[in-house]
């Protein structure tokens, strides 16, 4: 125990008979100290998370905005307030209060249809769902009952789009089954279909929208909806399902950053927007926006009674979650992309908020809400302050769920292998010499797939997403991995001497001359 904390208990101990235990035990000095020892143990404990980035505010001020660790695994740049890190579907708070706002300036009615929106679209399977009665609310809440698949794998992914192709896509759109207008079912489609509504009414790109009406008031000014504007300060994927940090080649480019999910942001950033939401609209004692519109955001609108790890989800609003945790209402959302991971999330009755942000997302995606959970338990607990004599039990319990991801993590690196190595005892079962497999195939709906040799292998790509394939002991068929950890399979249609088309996802895709 160091001279600090020894001197700090003592005054405790003779402070407590006059009463003035609880306002020492907040305080905030001790508390960056224990928390960036907290979130230094962490990386030491788990070195494969390279670093990550924290914003806590309380009662109107930012008690700590910094990063720690490094940039990337090459351990060569440090984490700092300023480092951008991809913020994936934490985005869509933003989104959600760039449309209350066109919504409050009447340039958008939040309570008229999707049919009132977009008269030109012929839906093919109208017969599914009514888009006179789905209305723009509903996109915001995931309430609409309705998905289009390919148009966010565009959108997310391949980044194979254009306006005009995006807007084509919109007539693919169907109606989720057992899933009724109204009934909460998250999907990145709503906020998107909604962002092509925003900016044909606008003529704006929904990035331009955002750093208008959202970004630039609250002077983000190192938050941006752009890859290309991330220059050296963005913290790249990693994934620590490998022994050592591997960088995911899946990297986001401007194609598919979008409005569901397309946000980099920082420390410094963050601790502004935790303030202006728990400043109901306040920031330095001005009104950026109205009381009324972020009070709105937060209101409970759609049913959702589902679990996320410790946080009890009850319902959603205007982009953000309403849950229970630690028996007080936090509101907050999330973002979880290959090798990111995001945790936003504040307490209005104590005035708290915190946000971190990650680039490993294994070990990486649960540690960020260990930190979370550790600020906001050393402040609503109180009684479990490890500046008492009698008590250790965050440090405890904060070390011990340390050590639980620790073995997790390593857990989860034994798993990848065995993987790997069930994988690469598959025998190759192509019909045909590699290079009959080579080509480009079309398919007008998902897009066009590119399949190469690379390594006396078959490597697909289609738009952002490229990677070799493996094995699987079916003729004519190859496994893919274009996003990490989920598997897909390809099989190709030969004709005689040559492959004719290839099927993916139920779709033929089929050879361009």
């Amino acid at each position: 125990m160091n001279g600090f904390k020894l001197g700090l208990r003592l005054t405790i101990l003779l402070l407590s008979c006059s009463g003035a235990v609880a306002d020492q035990v907040r305080n905030t000095d001790l508390f960056k100290q224990e928390i960036t020892q907290f979130i230094q143990k962490s990386l030491k404990t788990l070195p494969q998370v390279p670093g990550l980035s924290v914003a806590i505010v309380k009662d109107g001020k930012i008690l700590l905005a910094d990063g720690f660790g490094y940039l990337d695994s090459s351990k060569v740049t440090h984490s700092n307030a300023d480092s951008r890190y991809y913020i994936a579907s934490s985005t869509k708070s933003f989104t959600a209060l760039a449309a209350l706002l066109m919504h409050e300036k009447g340039q958008i009615n939040l309570d008229k249809s999707i049919a009132e929106y977009l008269p030109k679209v012929k839906f093919k399977f109208s017969h599914e769902f009514d888009a006179n009665k789905i209305t723009l609310r509903h996109l915001l809440t995931h309430t609409s009952g309705i998905e289009n698949q390919v148009l966010v794998a565009r959108l997310s992914y391949t980044g194979q789009h254009t306006p005009e192709k995006l807007r084509e896509l919109i007539q693919y759109t169907e109606g989720v089954e057992n899933n009724t207008l109204g009934e909460f079912r998250y999907t990145n489609f709503g906020y998107n279909l909604l962002t092509i509504i925003m900016e044909d009414v606008t003529g704006k790109p929904w990035q331009v929208l955002l750093k208008e009406l959202v970004y630039e008031p609250l002077n983000m000014n190192k938050t941006t909806s752009y890859m290309s504007q991330q220059q050296q300060d963005f913290a790249p994927p990693h994934d620590a399902s490998l022994p050592d940090p591997h960088r995911l080649s899946l990297v986001k480019t401007d194609q598919t950053m979008h409005s569901a999910g397309g946000t980099l942001s920082t420390a410094n950033d963050a601790a502004k927007w935790l303030q202006v939401q728990l400043g109901n609209g306040q920031l330095n004692d001005k009104q950026i926006f109205p009381k009324q519109l972020i009070e709105k955001s937060h209101q409970r609108l759609a049913k959702v009674d589902k679990s996320f790890g410790e946080y009890q989800r009850q319902h959603y609003g205007l982009g953000w979650y309403i849950a229970k945790y630690l028996d007080s209402t936090m509101i907050h959302h999330f973002g979880g992309y290959p090798g990111h991971r995001a945790h936003v999330s504040f307490m209005p009755e104590h005035n708290i908020g915190v946000a971190v942000f990650t680039n490993e997302g294994s070990a990486g995606f649960h540690l960020a809400d260990l930190v979370a959970n550790y600020a906001y338990e050393w402040w609503l607990k109180p009684e479990s302050s490890s500046l008492l004599f009698f008590s250790e039990s965050i440090e405890e319990k904060y070390t011990d769920e340390l050590s639980d991801l620790k073995e997790k993590a390593q857990d989860r690196v034994e798993d990848r292998h065995d993987d790997i190595r069930a994988k690469a005892d598959r025998k190759w079962m192509l019909s045909l010499p590699l290079k009959a497999y080579v080509g480009t195939y079309n398919n007008p709906v998902w897009g066009t797939f590119e399949i190469s040799i690379e390594n006396n292998t078959l490597k697909a790509s289609i738009g952002n997403l490229s990677i070799l394939s493996t094995p699987i002991e079916r003729t004519d068929l190859i496994r893919l991995e274009l996003i990490p950890g989920k598997g897909v399979v390809i099989a190709f249609i030969p004709n005689n001497d040559k492959v004719d088309h290839l099927r993916f996802r139920g779709f033929d895709f089929y050879r361009q001359p």
